[in-house]
């Protein structure tokens, strides 16, 4: 009886070892894709946390103004070296991370900065996606260069 025992637990603790495997390979070629998606596209994108800070950079953004992941993750979205440290700016920043917070959408044209120093218009938003409570859980931010500038991918 001690022998079936072990061995029952022995299939099933294989079968769900093996079923773990599976969920983490599918979540591998997941987290793939969305790399893959999120750093194709020539959008400039920050994935952020409610307060406002960076928990990605796509790597549009990173190139607009030619810094590392390092100089941005972990740190407030209005402080981004892609932004002008201009009062307004930080402002209007601030304020549309707190709606975003709060659940509403926001969108406004606003200027980014490239590593010159050089302005680019672009089409603001920020988005709010809500977890399966309900409750706020991180906010998309995007900008859409429409100056004609950086909006073409390299041919």
């Amino acid at each position: 009886a001690m022998e079936e025992t072990r061995a029952g637990l022995e299939r099933r603790v294989a079968e769900r070892t093996g079923a773990l495997a599976e969920a983490n390979a599918r979540l591998r070629e997941g987290e793939a894709r969305f790399r893959g998606l999120f750093n194709a596209t020539f959008q400039f994108i920050g994935l952020l946390s409610p307060d406002g800070t960076v928990l990605e950079a796509n790597a549009a953004t990173l190139r607009l103004a030619d810094v590392g992941a390092e100089e941005a993750i972990g740190h407030p979205y209005w402080a981004a070296p892609w932004w002008p440290r201009d009062a307004m700016t930080q402002a209007l920043l601030r304020e549309a991370i707190a709606d975003g917070a709060s659940g509403r959408f926001v969108r406004r044209e606003m200027s980014m900065r490239d590593a010159t120093g050089h302005e680019v218009a672009v089409d603001f938003s920020v988005t709010p996606v809500r977890g399966e409570d309900g409750i706020v859980s991180l906010l998309v931010a995007e900008a859409r260069d429409f100056s004609g500038r950086y909006g073409r991918p390299e041919v």
